[in-house]
């Protein structure tokens, strides 16, 4: 689950979805793929993003594709984030950027994740 709120300087509000996350752990490293879905309160709409992510024990980061459909419109833009974990939980700040032929908006949120491990494959 992951819960949260946009506070750039336009469209604030918060947010609340899910991700889901499939990663090779090794020896308190990480490298995976993960898709997560989320409202925003600020936009009225929804995003979607997608991509790789890494990371070292406590701190990781990923990025990708993102998409966002509110006020009837669906734009394609690229998101970062960067995540300390402890345990379950997890603090994050994400940064998306969605290019338009009028205006580029610039997107910044701040939240709280909790990840549950489902499964585990493999040894070490």
């Amino acid at each position: 689950m992951t819960t949260g709120g946009t506070v750039a300087l336009a469209d604030r509000g918060a947010l609340v979805g899910g991700e889901l996350s499939v990663a090779r752990l090794r020896e308190g490293s990480y490298v995976g793929f993960y898709t997560d879905g989320y409202y925003a309160w600020g936009v009225d709409g929804t995003y979607l993003t997608g991509g790789l992510e890494l990371g070292r024990r406590f701190l990781g980061i990923d990025g990708g594709a993102a998409l966002r459909f509110a006020g009837g419109e669906r734009e394609l833009g690229v998101t970062g984030r960067l995540n300390v974990s402890v345990g379950l939980f997890g603090l994050y700040a994400r940064y998306a950027y969605f290019p338009d032929a009028m205006t580029a908006d610039h997107v910044l949120q701040v939240g709280l994740a909790f990840k549950l491990p489902l499964m585990t494959i493999g040894g070490n």
